[in-house]
């Protein structure tokens, strides 16, 4: 797996942003964008940092983001569970770093049929999973770029 430097991190985070800034720029003008970012565990420090990153960048855009964590990344579960809580909560968008390839995608799905952007960061999800989808599919594989 690569790593992902905290540059690099922020870079893609801010991008991040600016797209889904673009993306609901018509229908969000007067209001501020709600992130919901699922990363993997507090137990690690690469993932404090990145939590720590993405406040100080969004408290500085003036976005509001929810970071939640499981507490070690053997908790695929508990991962999926944290998902779908954040979907139902109504994001702009959802961030997600899965513990495996495929353990959020039944929530990927339902975020992706309710229209929600997803920007995945991590764990490459396989395309041909992704597409389960019934809706145009909404889903970011971030890795490929870093």
């Amino acid at each position: 797996m690569k790593k992902i430097s905290f540059l690099n991190f922020s870079l893609l985070f801010l991008v991040t942003l600016l797209m889904v800034a673009l993306l609901s720029a018509c229908v969000y003008a007067e209001e501020s964008l709600k992130i919901g970012v699922v990363i993997k565990t507090l137990s690690n420090p690469h993932w404090v940092a990145m939590k720590e990153g993405i406040e100080d960048l969004a408290n500085s855009l003036g976005v509001t983001v929810e970071i939640g964590s499981v507490p070690t990344e053997a908790d695929v579960e508990a991962q999926l569970n944290l998902l779908e809580t954040m979907i139902n909560k109504g994001y702009d968008a959802v961030y997600v770093s899965p513990i495996t390839p495929t353990n959020l995608l039944p929530g990927l799905v339902k975020a992706n049929n309710m229209g929600i952007p997803i920007i995945n960061v991590d764990e490459l999800i396989p395309p041909r999973s992704s597409r389960r989808s019934r809706s145009k599919n909404r889903l970011f594989n971030c890795i490929k770029q870093l």
